[in-house]
Parts: C-alpha cells; sequence; structure tokens
C-alpha cells in the first residue's frame, strides 16, 4: 500500500548540506560482478546496492564475494550468492535482498531462571533448606514434581542443551539429562579477594579487583563450563520475505515520471540527488544509506524513470520513504528504515517488555513474602572454597550484616590465609604491579592513575549469594551470579523487614544559614497565608511560584513579607513559559508542558513577562526552575559515558527542528536511537543500517549533534533571559536550578546564584575521557557547583520522586525525610557545605503544602 503525498509541494531546495564520503567496493567484488551476463540494451539497466553486505550475517561485509568458475555468471545463480533475488519495474531490475529483518517484540518467558530461582526458594520447606545449604546438597529425589519443575528451569540453557567441558580439559561432551537429574544443589554466600592500596584514603569501599586473574581453590572437583570452542546456538533474528513497505511518496506519481540518468554514480546519496534534480522534490537518504556504494550494469546514455529507481531502491534496502512536512519551509521525503521512526519503535517496545514484566515484578514479590515465613538466612553458610579460618569469616559476617546493601568486607594480612592462596594473592598482585610498569594495565582510583598496591594485604569481600551444582561423573558447576543475585536481593529485603533492632534515634539536623521553601499560592489570601506559615517556620527566604502574568499572588506575598521582614523570591518554571507559545514535542510526536525554546513566540511572550517580574517593587529576587526541557540540557561529549544516551521523554522533535537536522546532518533525529544503537543495534537488523558511515570524528555523532544543536537553542535563549533581567534591575539576585548532564544520576537538585550569563550551571556524574588518555579527575557536587556560583543551594522536591532510591528511614517520616536528606549532604568533618536548603513544594496544593511544612519541622 501507498500513501499518496502532495508532490508539488515538495520543491527541491538544492542538495543536503552534509558531505558524503563513499567507500569503494573491493577489486575482487567489482570484478565478480562483470561476470554477470546481463543485457542492459533488451532489458534495462540492473542495480546493485553494496553487493558486499548480506542480510544473514547482520549487514556485515562478506569475506569475499566470489562465483564459481571463470566464465559468466547467470544473474539468478550471483543472486543466489549474494541471498539476493531479482526484482523488476518496467524498465529497471535490481538484484534485493531476500529477507529484511524485523524488530520483534521479545516477551519475557513464561519461567525465567531468575523467577524460577526466587519460586524453588520458596517453596523450600526449613528441612529442604538444610539439605541445599548443607554438606550434601539438594537433589531432585528431595523436591516434589512443581518444585523439580522449578530447579530445571533455574539451570543455564548451556548446561542442560548445549556441550560443556571440565577447566584443564580438552574434550567436551553433553551432560545427559540422567546425570543433571542425579545433581545436588547448594547454596552458600560467595567470598572474593581485592586490592588493598598502600594510601589509605583509596581504600574506602570495597577496592579494586583482580581482573583476569584467578585464585584456585583446595576443591578437587573439575569444572563445568561453556564449551566456548563450539559456535553457542543463538536465537535467530525474525525476518520476513522483503516486499516494499508502506511509503509516504508515490512512486507511481506523474511527478516522479521523469527519466534519471544512472551513469557515473558511485553511491546512494548520489543516486537520491539526481532523482530529486529530475524531479525538484526534496529528496535526502539517511545518512547511513547515502553513504552505500551501488553497481549498475547500463548501456552508455540510458535512463529510468525517477519514481522506478526510488522503487526498486527502498527495495534494495529493505526501507521506504518518510514524508517531513513543514507549513512555509517545505516537504522533504527521507530514505529510510520506516514511515515510523525508529526511535518511537524502541521505546515503544521498551514500554510494552515493561508492561509484560510487571506480573513476573508481582511474582517476585509474592516468592519474597512466602520466603519470609522461613527466614532462610540462619541456614546459609559460606561455601569457603578457599579454606578460609572460621574466626576470619565470623569477622566477614559480622561486617555483612552492618554494611550497607550487604555487601561485607574486611582488610586482612595475607599471612591470616591458607599458604597456598596466599601464594597466588602475592603473585596476582606482583604480576599487576608489573602490568602497571609495562603499560600493559591501567587503573584510576579518585583520579590517581595506577596507584601503588600492598603487597602485603588483601580485602576480604563477600558478595553474593552463589548456586553450585555437583553432577556426578561430569563436575561442579558454579552459578555465573544471574540467578543467585535475585535471591540476595530478596533476602536482604526480607533482612531489613525482619530485623529487630530498634532503629536509633534521628541524627542532629546540620545547623543551615537559610532555610527556603517554595509554593504556589493561586490567590491573593493564599499568597497572605503561606507568608503566616513561613514566618512560623522561622523561614529565612520564601519563594513564590509565578507565571508572570498573574502577578497579584506574588504582590500580596511581596507585601506581606516586607510587613514581617521576610524576604520574597518570585521563582518561574522557566521551560515550562509562556503558555501561549508553541508546545514542544517527545519523540511520539505528543504535545507537552514544555515550550520550544527557539520559537519566535517564546520570546515575544516571555521576555516582556520576565520583565515586569524583575521591576516589582520590594522583590528579593527571582529564581529559575527547570530551565531546560530533557534534550536541551547540555552539550554532551562523544567520549563520555552518557555520549548519545536520549531518554525515551527526550523533547525537541519538532517538524521544524527534525527537518533543518535532516538537511544539514543527515539523518532525522527520530531514527537516532539510545547509546550504541546508532552503530551497531536495531539499524543492523536491516541490510543498510549497520554501521555506515563509520563515526570516525565526534563531529559527525548524530547523537552528540542531536544534543548539540537542541543545547544551543536554549543557552540562545537563557542569554536573551540574562540580559533581559539584568538590564531590567541590575542590582536584582538571581539564582538558577542546576542542570544535570545525564539521566537518572541524580538524586537530589541544586540551586545556584547567576552570577553570569554562562556557562550555565551543571552537574555531571561521568568522567570526560579523551581517547587514550586518563578521565580527569570527577569533582563531587559542591565542588562542581561552586565553579559556577557564589552562592549554592541544595534542594528536593516533595512528594520524592526518587524515594525509592533513598535509605529506608526516609519512609519513617516527613521528620525523618528531610533530616536523612540533610544529613546525607554532610561531608569530611561533619561540615555542611551548602550555603542553604530548598524545600520545593510547588506542585502541592497550598492546605496539603502547609501541613508538609509544618511536619517536616524546618
Amino acid at each position: 500500500m501507498f500513501f499518496v503525498a502532495t508532490l508539488a509541494a515538495a520543491l527541491i531546495s538544492g542538495a543536503p548540506n552534509f558531505s558524503l564520503q563513499a567507500p569503494a567496493l573491493r577489486p575482487t567484488t567489482l570484478a565478480a560482478l562483470e561476470r554477470i551476463v546481463w543485457n542492459a540494451t533488451e532489458r534495462g539497466p540492473l542495480l546493485i546496492i553494496n553487493p558486499e553486505r548480506v542480510v544473514s550475517l547482520g549487514g556485515m561485509r562478506f569475506p569475499n564475494l566470489v562465483f564459481r568458475g571463470t566464465e559468466g555468471v547467470n544473474v539468478l545463480e550471483a543472486g543466489s550468492v549474494m541471498e539476493r533475488k531479482l526484482a523488476h519495474t518496467e524498465r529497471l531490475s535490481a538484484l534485493v535482498p531476500e529477507t529484511l529483518q524485523t524488530l520483534a517484540f521479545e516477551a519475557p518467558q513464561a519461567l525465567n531462571p531468575q523467577d524460577a530461582t526466587l519460586a524453588l526458594a520458596a517453596s523450600l520447606s526449613p528441612a529442604q533448606w538444610q539439605l541445599l545449604c548443607g554438606t550434601n546438597g539438594l537433589g531432585a529425589r528431595d523436591l516434589s514434581a512443581e518444585q523439580q519443575r522449578y530447579f530445571q528451569a533455574l539451570l543455564p540453557q548451556w548446561l542442560t542443551q548445549g556441550v560443556v567441558g571440565q577447566a584443564g580439559r580438552s574434550d567436551t561432551e553433553k551432560v545427559p539429562a540422567t546425570a543433571l537429574a542425579q545433581g545436588q544443589l547448594h547454596l552458600g554466600r560467595k567470598t572474593n579477594f581485592y586490592f588493598v592500596y598502600q594510601e589509605e584514603k583509596l581504600n574506602r569501599g570495597v577496592g579494586g579487583s583482580f581482573s583476569g586473574k584467578t585464585i584456585t581453590g583446595e576443591d578437587p572437583r573439575p569444572r563445568l563450563s561453556r564449551d566456548f570452542s563450539a559456535r553457542p546456538v543463538r536465537p535467530e533474528t525474525p525476518s520476513t520475505q522483503n516486499r516494499l513497505k508502506p511509503s509516504h511518496l508515490d512512486y507511481k506519481s506523474a511527478a516522479l515520471n521523469k527519466p534519471v540518468s544512472l551513469e557515473g554514480l558511485t553511491t546512494v546519496g548520489e543516486l537520491v540527488q539526481r532523482a530529486a534534480q529530475a524531479t525538484r522534490l526534496e529528496l535526502i537518504a539517511d545518512r547511513r544509506i547515502a553513504n552505500q556504494p551501488l553497481w549498475v550494469r547500463l548501456t552508455p546514455g540510458q535512463s529510468v524513470p525517477a519514481g522506478e529507481v526510488l522503487e526498486l531502491l527502498a527495495l534494495s534496502v529493505t526501507g521506504t520513504f518518510r514524508k517531513l512536512e513543514v507549513p512555509g519551509k517545505g516537504v522533504a521525503f527521507v530514505l529510510t528504515d520506516d514511515i515510523e521512526g525508529l526511535a518511537p519503535r524502541l521505546a515503544r517496545q521498551r514500554q510494552w517488555q515493561q508492561e509484560a514484566q510487571k506480573p513476573a515484578q508481582e511474582r517476585q514479590k509474592a516468592y519474597t513474602e512466602r520466603l519470609k515465613a522461613t527466614n532462610p538466612e540462619r541456614f546459609i553458610g559460606y561455601d569457603n572454597e578457599f579454606g578460609l579460618d572460621a574466626g576470619l569469616l565470623s569477622r566477614l559476617d559480622e561486617s555483612r550484616q552492618t554494611a550497607p546493601g550487604g555487601w561485607g568486607y574486611l582488610t586482612t594480612p595475607l599471612s591470616t590465609l591458607p599458604p597456598s592462596i596466599a601464594k597466588q594473592l602475592t603473585s596476582n598482585i606482583q604480576s599487576s604491579i608489573e602490568d602497571y610498569q609495562k603499560g600493559l594495565s591501567r587503573s584510576t582510583i579518585n583520579g590517581v592513575v595506577n596507584p601503588p598496591l600492598d603487597p602485603n594485604r588483601v580485602k576480604l569481600v563477600t558478595m553474593e549469594l552463589q548456586f553450585s551444582l555437583d553432577v556426578p561423573g561430569y563436575g561442579l558447576y558454579k552459578d555465573d551470579s544471574i540467578r543467585s543475585s535475585t535471591l540476595s536481593q530478596a533476602l536482604r529485603s526480607i533482612r531489613r523487614d525482619l530485623d529487630p533492632t530498634p532503629l536509633p534515634p534521628l541524627p542532629p539536623r546540620p545547623p543551615l544559614k537559610q532555610s527556603i521553601v517554595v509554593l504556589a499560592p493561586t490567590s491573593e489570601a493564599e499568597a497572605r497565608q503561606v507568608v503566616e506559615a513561613a514566618v512560623a517556620a522561622r523561614l529565612t527566604r520564601f519563594w513564590i511560584v509565578t507565571d508572570g502574568a498573574k502577578l497579584e499572588p506574588l504582590k500580596a506575598a511581596v507585601a506581606a513579607g516586607k510587613k514581617v521582614g521576610l524576604p520574597i523570591v518570585a521563582l518561574l518554571v522557566l521551560s515550562q513559559l509562556p503558555e501561549t507559545a508553541p508546545a514542544d514535542v517527545d519523540l511520539f510526536g505528543q504535545p507537552s508542558l514544555y515550550r520550544v525554546p527557539d520559537s519566535p513566540q517564546t520570546r515575544a511572550a516571555l521576555l516582556p513577562r520576565l520583565r515586569a517580574v524583575a521591576t516589582l517593587p520590594d522583590l528579593a529576587g527571582i529564581a529559575l526552575a527547570e530551565t531546560a526541557a530533557l534534550g536541551y540540557v547540555a552539550k554532551k561529549s562523544s567520549n563520555g559515558r552518557s555520549s548519545g544516551q536520549l531518554a525515551p521523554n527526550d523533547y525537541g522533535y519538532t517538524p521544524e527542528r527534525r527537518l533543518d537536522f535532516l538537511r544539514t546532518e543527515g539523518y532525522d533525529p527520530l531514527d537516532i536511537t539510545t547509546g550504541n544503537n546508532v552503530y551497531m543495534g536495531a539499524f543492523s537488523r536491516s541490510l543498510f543500517f549497520r554501521s555506515s558511515p563509520q563515526l570516525s570524528t565526534p563531529q559527525i555523532d548524530p547523537t552528540v549533534r542531536w544534543s548539540e544543536v537542541r543545547f544551543a537553542a536554549n543557552k540562545a535563549l537563557l542569554s536573551e533571559v540574562y540580559t533581559t533581567l539584568k538590564t531590567a534591575n541590575p542590582t536584582l539576585p538571581l539564582w538558577i536550578e542546576g542542570r544535570q548532564q545525564e539521566y537518572g544520576n541524580l538524586l537530589n537538585s541544586w540551586y545556584g546564584s547567576w552570577d553570569k550569563a554562562e556557562p550555565l550551571p551543571s552537574y555531571r556524574t561521568f568522567h570526560e575521557r579523551e581517547p587514550g588518555t586518563d578521565p580527569t579527575p570527577l569533582e563531587d557536587d559542591i565542588g562542581q557547583a561552586r565553579q559556577y556560583s557564589k552562592e549554592i543551594l541544595f534542594a528536593n522536591p516533595y512528594p520524592d520522586p526518587l524515594i525509592q532510591q533513598r535509605s529506608p528511614r526516609v519512609k519513617e517520616s516527613l521528620e525523618a525525610w528531610w533530616t536523612i536528606l540533610l544529613t546525607g549532604e554532610l561531608r569530611e568533618n561533619n561540615v555542611y557545605p551548602w550555603d542553604g536548603a530548598v524545600l520545593d513544594l510547588r506542585t502541592l496544593p497550598i492546605e496539603e503544602a502547609l501541613k508538609v511544612l509544618k511536619a517536616t519541622k524546618l
């Protein structure tokens, strides 16, 4: 089926503004193609797009394109070698892929290993737990039929279906089901060893691991492991017969009945540009497709109607043409993967997967509740594969029971360990030191490169539980922690719930220079009411939310505050103003509360409002919250770990911005996906959306460029905002909310005084790193905030969207919540480094907000 476009409106505005880097076909490939028997005079031209790539290899390059014999090769035989079929229009033929690979929704397993682990654990009786954690282990004969089903499901697929080997042996074989049924399952706490550094301040936490260096315990049983020499069985990528996809371009339209010469072409991009010139339509190939090489067999002077060229071109790249229309700016058709963008398709699949996983999550909660009745922690000991002293393990367990997250650790001299273990660790430490010296290994701890290792001590760590399966006659399988970590998490939550130890009193709050609350009164009466509450709470400042249009509540608050000596600051949620400006859209095209920052309507309505607020008599300052929607926050570095990390709820996907980006960069932003998907992820599911072009420089990384474009739009607006405010009232204090450069890593916000137009206050949680260099030391949030602002204020909203990620104590009461947040900011010597704290209650109705204000006991 085809969607008919109004082609007359799509007059071409010239070639795309991005350059193409044509990869040349190999001489051996060209020689093989010349052997194809094809009479172009009689049958019309023959087109082949990138004959060196093949669908079944995920778009990977052929090792070598070779046809049998030395004579001419029939076109169908050639197509068979390349896994292609012959497709025709009236005047053009092409060898196109036989299949196209699809983005299929992967439904969760009915009983995955994690579910099976918890289901089995929840079903065990105390007697069965004693067997599981005891010397003999738990066997199939000790389980009911239902429990045996769980037992089978928690084993790794390669163990039950594939080929396994024994460590130290070259032979491999398949473990029969009868042998697995006789296996004994064990559960114990796993221990491991980590580096100790000579500089004690680097030894906080677990420490550095002996990466790639194993320690062999005293257990003589052979280990079962996957046979890596045998190719693992992978599920096939979903595919279907290649066919024309729905298109926004009508290939049969009279507007496309224009002759296109195929002579002298080397890339798809050149062919699309030539069709655009012939039809006077704006046609653009996605850059990854545009760079694909092509080969044509034709008779000099031959031409083909543009519609036929574009039809077979779309079929050749298993793609289609998507229309991008902006009134007043034109219509463009982009040759891409589908008429719907890849990013929204992947985001929708993630949403489906999250929904599909909810039943499993509910089951896991039910299993955890059933585990509480048994309290299996009392049965679980250490597997002690290293033969450690009982007293050492006892001290380690004391550390585990008091450590946050259940990770116990202690530093111990090598002399306290069994001689064989100490000898191996000594060798590993010395080997690591030598690797550092030779430049074969590199480690960076808190900005210190290759810190000196302590040759006489190690850190003993208990990490997770570990399942093991002893298969008689074959060996011992040790779990890779995927299953046992699920059980570990469940038992940690149970331990917290069952812990009889009374909670200690709340720690004293640090003294604050300033206590600030943000409220949003909607009337003059409410404004006076909240000022009275602020005085009762002994606040030093009070921030009132305003949109800059309805100023009566703000004026009433300023007047009431003046009478009692309470400074009133106006807070504006900048990215959502003004309401009359065009709404920004997400990658699904849905409008949001955010406004398009570089829209003329935004500036025309916003800047006068800001001037009006800034010139209010007796106003103590202006604070700007949420100065950028997600996607506009930061200009990302392609060398940072967050490079290209586009969130599903990014904004900025307006048709205008998409069209501009397509013209200048060669990508519709809807086809830019999270992280490495732009190189090797979902785009590799179609033939030519693999890693082409090779992104050799950060400047052409589309994920980074897309972030830079949006950041520049927001930065330009904020520059005007700063100038407007300072021009209207040069002495008025300004504050701006810190801008987090990545998503999901920061548990609270902060405000800083806006002392200069730029750089904009921002916060990063990743290390910047240039290729071949060490990461730059990452300052904490205080150090980063001080780079931008003289005054910095800790801030957190209520309701707290991240409460589940915080200490369990925050759920005791609102007083405990605020106390824990403040004491959590204490640094060395119990110093509170912020200049004050902001409690943000602006999303609550006033009556509820005042109750929260009272309950927090500021």
